[in-house]
């Protein structure tokens, strides 16, 4: 049975963190950011036509609701990327997003801070930083989810989604392009022909085997992600087809995590070369 890789783009470089000569990798601004923060940082839903997460009403109070905004109105936030996880906080008002009861089921808002908080499944909102690791510590990786650790016996860790009344928490599945999030340093996504620097084009290993590259960029290729071995439902990344992997990130982008199988001329899987791994675009699934 043939496993498969979630079609996510993980991250891509801004100009202003790539060297001037050819380069070997794309360093991520992620991976520069103060002690694992990517700061400033604006959270995009991928295929939902330039929504953000932000706030109903500015400045931001106890109560507000975390809504999917147009990106040119978005908040910015402070986003944890290390593998521990951390707390995601709106920068304006400097309060942590935080799982809690709240009036109405399937909405994010924010409050106040308080000493003894009540915590709901599917509610978040804005909340002083008490380090609870079962309400304020989310983690985001490859597959680009903001995940919640599992606790109180819900069957799966659970996911900031895009339901059908905004964003929710709802439980992590990796199939669910609802819970796909980018996040970025400007409202729209960058160029990136004009945003990445070019690299040198390299030849694959084995002549059966194929790069995918983006439209006009074969200094640039499709690459599984892993540390080590590639895994089902991880992401996909795009990265230099002679580098190394992202400084600093402990991801490995070798050529054997690269190289992929085409089905020629009828439809039929994309398979990675050195295993048993296709890709798969994921489902929508409402929520």
């Amino acid at each position: 049975m043939i496993s498969t890789l979630s079609i996510v783009l993980f991250f891509l470089a801004s100009t202003s963190t790539l060297g001037l000569g050819a380069p070997t990798s794309l360093v991520s601004r992620q991976t520069q950011s103060l002690n694992g923060w990517a700061d400033g940082y604006y959270i995009a839903a991928v295929g939902r036509d330039k929504k953000c997460l932000g706030v109903s009403s500015n400045p931001a109070s106890a109560g507000t609701q975390v809504v999917a905004t147009d990106c040119q109105n978005a908040s910015t936030w402070r986003v944890p990327i290390l593998p521990s996880g951390g707390a995601i906080v709106h920068e304006e008002s400097q309060l942590v997003l935080d799982i809690g009861e709240g009036g109405e089921e399937d909405q994010i808002t924010i409050s106040q801070p308080s000493s003894q908080p009540q915590f709901s499944w599917d509610l978040c909102h804005l909340q002083g930083f008490t380090g609870n690791s079962t309400s304020q510590i989310f983690k985001y990786g490859s597959d680009n989810r903001l995940q919640l650790s599992n606790s109180s016996g819900w069957i799966t860790d659970r996911c900031i989604d895009f339901g059908e009344n905004g964003p929710h928490m709802y439980g992590c599945y990796p199939d669910n392009t609802n819970q796909v999030w980018l996040i970025r340093q400007s409202p729209e996504p960058k160029n990136l022909t004009a945003g990445v620097p070019q690299g040198g084009e390299v030849a694959v290993s084995r002549s059966n085997l194929n790069f995918l590259h983006p439209q006009g960029r074969k200094d640039i290729c499709v690459s599984a992600i892993s540390s080590s071995a590639p895994n089902a439902t991880q992401g996909i990344a795009l990265t230099y087809c002679a580098g190394t992997g992202f400084s600093g990130s402990g991801y490995n982008t070798s050529h054997e995590l690269m190289e992929w199988s085409l089905p020629g001329s009828y439809a039929g899987l994309v398979k990675l070369g050195s295993n048993n791994l296709c890709l798969e675009a994921g489902a929508t699934i409402h929520t």
